[in-house]
């Protein structure tokens, strides 16, 4: 979440002449930084998902993933679009665009990455606060009733003597 604020605070910081390698290193932060954010966060929350409800954790996670991004994505572009006033929609969409509409939309532009910026700083405090991740929980159509200590330290049930379990 770290390489994504500083990515997206360096987006924020865009001049108007547009040299090409200040938009390059700021956005291979942010792809750098959803990659590396995406996979332990993913691997946290389908963690503790029992084995019989994976497939719903990972159709809940895809959705809620889905629908995070467009609503940032809305979100953004508003912030970035507001600065061009009632006449944003006929500037964006190709209409006839001056030179002070494409200074009030670079303003509108730096501040949704600042509030972008803003946003991952606070989820990478989230993510910090986490804690350790807990067991995945067992499957209950599964899970053999516990009735040792060992089974329970184990999460194994012993049923032969060289100590793994039988096969059903």
């Amino acid at each position: 979440m770290a390489l994504i604020a500083v990515g997206l605070f360096g987006l924020a910081m865009v001049p108007e002449s547009l040299p090409l390698h200040r938009i390059i290193v700021p956005m291979a932060l942010v792809g750098i930084g959803m990659a590396g954010f995406s996979s332990p966060n993913t691997s946290a929350a389908m963690g503790v998902v029992s084995m019989d409800m994976l497939g719903i954790a990972a159709a809940v996670l895809a959705t809620m993933r889905s629908l995070g991004q467009s609503v940032s994505m809305a979100a953004l572009g508003g912030i970035a679009a507001h600065e061009l006033g009632r006449d944003g929609g006929r500037v964006i969409l190709g209409g006839d665009a001056s030179g002070a509409d494409a200074a009030a939309y670079l303003s509108g532009y730096r501040t949704a990455m600042l509030v972008g910026s803003a946003i991952a700083v606070i989820r990478m405090l989230v993510s910090l606060t986490r804690g350790r991740r807990p067991r995945r929980l067992p499957d209950p159509r599964t899970s053999p009733p516990s009735g040792t200590r060992a089974e329970a330290a184990t999460g194994h049930r012993c049923t032969s003597l060289s100590g793994w379990p039988s096969s059903p």
